[in-house]
C-alpha cells in the first residue's frame, strides 16, 4: 500500500491524465494537492479520481507536498510532478519495489544518460539528479521537511535519504513533461526557472550548513 502524492499549479491540462495513469494501481492512494490555481485543476483532478486538497493561495511545492503527506494514509510514500506524462503502472511500481525492498528512496529519471550519472555520483546524492518522480519511506520527509521550501524540495531530499540509508536511481524511459516557458509563457517561465535555479543553489548550501528553511 503507498500513496502517491501529486502538487499541483496551473495544471488542469495534464492533471487528469497523471491522475489517470496512477489511480487504477491496485494498492494506491492518490492525493492532488492544487497549490491554489485559479484554473480547473481541482475540478480535473477530482474527476480522474483523486483525492483533492485545495490551498487557499499558492504556497509552493514544499508546502503543497507537506499538506499531502499530512492527508496521506500509508508510510510509503510516491511523489509525481503533475506536469508528467507517459507514466503507467509498470513504470509507477518500478519506483516503489526498491523502496519494498530494503532502499529508503528510489528517485526516477527520464533520460538514461543521467541514470548512468547518478549511478556514478551515489557518493554525491545532493548533485544528482533532481527528479519530481520518486517513491520514499515517509521517514525520509520527516527528516527533509524543515528544509523543504520551493524547489529545494529534492535537494533535502536527496540529502537526507543518504544518511538515512540507500538510494536506488533508475530509468523511466517514456516520460515527458511541458516545460515552464511553454505553460506559462517565455518570460514568466524564465523567471520561474531562474527562481528554481536560485532554490537549488541555496538549498544544498542551507542541508550542507544544518540551518533549516522556513517555508
Amino acid at each position: 500500500m503507498f500513496t502517491v502524492v501529486i502538487p499541483a499549479f496551473e495544471e488542469a491540462e495534464t492533471i487528469g491524465a497523471a491522475v489517470r495513469s496512477v489511480a487504477a494501481v491496485a494498492g494506491s492512494e492518490v492525493v492532488v494537492v492544487d497549490d491554489g490555481s485559479r484554473d480547473a485543476t481541482a475540478a480535473e483532478a477530482r474527476r480522474a479520481g483523486a483525492r483533492v486538497i485545495e490551498l487557499g493561495r499558492n504556497r509552493g511545492k514544499g508546502y503543497a507536498l507537506e499538506a499531502g503527506v499530512r492527508a496521506s494514509r500509508h508510510d510509503l510514500l510516491v511523489f509525481l510532478d503533475a506536469d508528467v506524462t507517459g507514466m503507467d503502472e509498470e513504470k509507477l511500481l518500478s519506483l516503489v519495489r526498491p523502496v519494498r525492498n530494503g532502499a529508503v528512496m528510489c528517485v526516477g529519471v527520464r533520460h538514461a544518460v543521467f541514470h548512468h550519472m547518478n549511478r556514478s555520483l551515489r557518493w554525491l546524492p545532493v548533485i544528482a539528479k533532481l527528479s519530481g518522480q520518486r517513491c520514499m519511506r515517509r521517514q525520509v520527509w520527516q527528516a527533509a521537511r524543515r528544509h523543504c521550501r520551493g524547489y529545494r524540495v529534492e535537494v533535502a531530499l536527496n540529502y537526507f535519504a543518504s544518511r538515512l540509508g540507500e538510494i536506488e536511481y533508475i530509468h523511466l524511459p517514456g516520460l515527458s513533461h511541458r516545460i515552464k516557458e511553454e505553460k506559462r509563457g517565455l518570460v514568466p517561465g524564465m523567471q520561474q526557472r531562474l527562481r528554481m535555479v536560485a532554490d537549488i543553489v541555496t538549498g544544498t548550501v542551507a542541508v550542507r550548513l544544518g540551518r533549516s528553511a522556513r517555508r
